[in-house]
């Protein structure tokens, strides 16, 4: 008797069930979704696709671009493959969940504009590439992206730049430095 067996003498028997752990459970719709809302801090609801498929709708696309390029992170649920959320809960596309409520949906979400980043938790929220590159220039009048720094270049560009700028310091003034070797 080999462990398929096992298993079917336990369904047969009616033991199976209490066996089953509760989170290898399925849930009903409604606590399945209450638990996505409780374990993920945003949840956005997509219409025909993931968060990375060139499936989405054009309006799905829009949300998910708008949430990526300001760094948000989320948890994207295709209606069109649970359709058992859709019809048990009423559930609507391109609409945003934070923290378990809903925050509206992309029209309430372009309205907000700026303003948009205050909604979500700051553990859903991650830095974007172009959000960290105009902090970093707006560090100084002149900002020079180079291997090394100034008093130790790591490379003949880098010496060169640095050359340079430091003879024209009584223009330029001070100048700013990002050691791209010590980038994340």
């Amino acid at each position: 008797m080999g462990g398929v067996d096992i298993t079917i003498d336990l369904v047969e028997a009616g033991e199976f069930d209490s066996m089953v752990p509760k989170q290898a459970k399925k849930l009903p719709p409604k606590e399945e979704f209450a638990e996505l809302l409780q374990i993920h801090p945003v949840v956005v609801l997509l219409d025909n696709g993931t968060a990375d498929t060139q499936n989405n709708s054009e309006a799905d696309k829009e949300l998910v671009a708008l949430l990526k390029s300001n760094g948000v992170k989320f948890l994207a649920v295709d209606l069109t493959q649970r359709k058992d959320l859709r019809e048990a809960l009423g559930l609507h596309p391109q609409t945003v969940y934070v923290k378990g409520e809903v925050i509206g949906d992309l029209g309430k979400i372009k309205e907000m504009g700026e303003k948009m980043l205050e909604r979500f938790p700051p553990e859903a929220v991650v830095e974007t590439l172009d959000q960290r590159l105009k902090k970093l220039v707006k560090q100084s009048k002149v900002m020079v992206f180079m291997k090394g720094s100034p008093k130790a270049p790591q490379c003949g560009f880098s010496q060169r730049i640095v050359t340079l700028l430091n003879q024209y310091t009584g223009i330029i003034g001070e100048y700013g430095h990002f050691d791209i070797y010590k980038d994340e």
